[in-house]
Formats: C-alpha cells, sequence, structure tokens
C-alpha cells in the first residue's frame, strides 16, 4: 500500500531508513509503497544536494588527482608536429577534466532530466499509469545512495592502489545492481510488467549513450581539425 507523503523536515530525516529499504528489499512492492512519499520538496532535497556533493568531489578529484598528457611519439612524415599534438592533448585533457569536475553541474542534472523524460514516454507509451513526480523520487532513491558509494570506492581506489581492482568491480556490481532497481522503480510506479519495465529503464540508458558518443566524436573532430592544418 503507498505511504503518505511526510512533512519536509520529517521526509529528510527518514531519508536514509528509505534508502536503506530500497538496497535490503528491491521489488516493485517496495517502490509503490515509497512512491506514495513523492512530493517535489524531498524531490528537490535529493536532486540539488547530489548534484552538489557530486560537482564539489569531482572537483576535488580532479585538484588532487590532475590529468597529466603521456608524451605521444610522432612518426616521422607524418604531416603532424609535436607541437600539434601537444596542442590535441592539452585541449582533449580541458575537455576530461571539464566532464569530470564543474561539468558535473550540467551533465547529472541534464542527464537525469533526459533519462526521467525518455523513460516517463515510454512508460505512458507502455500504459503506464505513474507520475512524473512518483517516478523521478523512486530513482532518486536508487541513484543517490548507489552515486554515493560508487564516488567514495572511486577516492578508495584511487588511494589504495591494491583496492583498485576490487573497488572497480564493486562500482561495477553497484552499477548493475542500480539498473535492477530501475526495473522495478518502474514496475512498482507505473504497474508494468516485467518486459515492459526493462524496455523504459534500458532505453533511455542507449539513447542517452549514443548521444553521448555523438557529441563526444563531434568534439574531438572538431579539436582535432582546429590543432591539424588540413
Amino acid at each position: 500500500m503507498p505511504q503518505k507523503p511526510l512533512p519536509l523536515i520529517d521526509a529528510i530525516a527518514q531519508l536514509p531508513l528509505h534508502y536503506w529499504k530500497i538496497l535490503r528489499k528491491p521489488g516493485a512492492r517496495s517502490f509503490a509503497e515509497e512512491s506514495g512519499r513523492a512530493k517535489w520538496d524531498i524531490l528537490l532535497v535529493q536532486f540539488i544536494g547530489y548534484i552538489l556533493i557530486d560537482g564539489l568531489l569531482g572537483w576535488l578529484h580532479n585538484t588532487l588527482y590532475p590529468i597529466v598528457a603521456q608524451p605521444v611519439p610522432v612518426a616521422p612524415g607524418s604531416g603532424v608536429s609535436q607541437a600539434e599534438v601537444a596542442q590535441i592533448q592539452s585541449a582533449a585533457i580541458a575537455i576530461a577534466s571539464f566532464i569530470t569536475g564543474p561539468g558535473l553541474f550540467i551533465l547529472v542534472p541534464l542527464g537525469f532530466l533526459l533519462y526521467q523524460s525518455v523513460a516517463f514516454g515510454i512508460a505512458r507509451a507502455f500504459g503506464g499509469r505513474g507520475t512524473f513526480l512518483a517516478q523521478s523520487y523512486t530513482i532518486l532513491l536508487i541513484y543517490v545512495p548507489i552515486g554515493l558509494i560508487t564516488i567514495a570506492l572511486s577516492y578508495i581506489e584511487l588511494s589504495f592502489a591494491p583496492l583498485g581492482i576490487i573497488g572497480g568491480l564493486l562500482g561495477l556490481a553497484l552499477d548493475v545492481y542500480g539498473i535492477v532497481l530501475s526495473v522495478f522503480a518502474m514496475m512498482g510506479v507505473h504497474r508494468l510488467t516485467g518486459g515492459k519495465a526493462s524496455a523504459v529503464a534500458l532505453l533511455p540508458f542507449v539513447a542517452l549513450l549514443l548521444l553521448a558518443c555523438c557529441v563526444l566524436t563531434l568534439v574531438v573532430f572538431v579539436v582535432v581539425g582546429n590543432a591539424v592544418p588540413q
């Protein structure tokens, strides 16, 4: 049975319990119950809080572990000078540093809103009955705790080299678990079957991945085209 919304202070205080419930008891029923707590105020608190934490930690990560260019030998007669290669490397490092640092303040909310919009449209096409608010709220219950744990693992991986492989595997397992939980969330919020909920949860990821690849390819062509004379 769906739960009732709480006053903002109480909702914030109980968030850790809701995170733990979702991670510990995954299933469509848990998400159907939690969807009743959805309100714009608690959704925005989680959304803005996660963006700030992710962006600040990304900036801190780049400050502590800056991306360093590695020397790239240039083959004689290739028509590209060492200076041009260095220019391309500098541009690539600048782009990577932005994406993993201050760019997170833009990319995280943009990616979240795009995902939710595409997923909600697909869910409606499949006969889903949930609201955009309930869907977004339940997805945040998944990706706020999983995202923070993944960030913590990345710092452990960089600080303690012997644990790097273990941290990477745990991060991958969390990503897969997050996708599984997203399927349950779509089932619980929109009252969809497992197959339809899987399509709703996965297709937006595929679309965003293709979009990111297209944008990255375009940026690379622009950078290389400006750095290397025709």
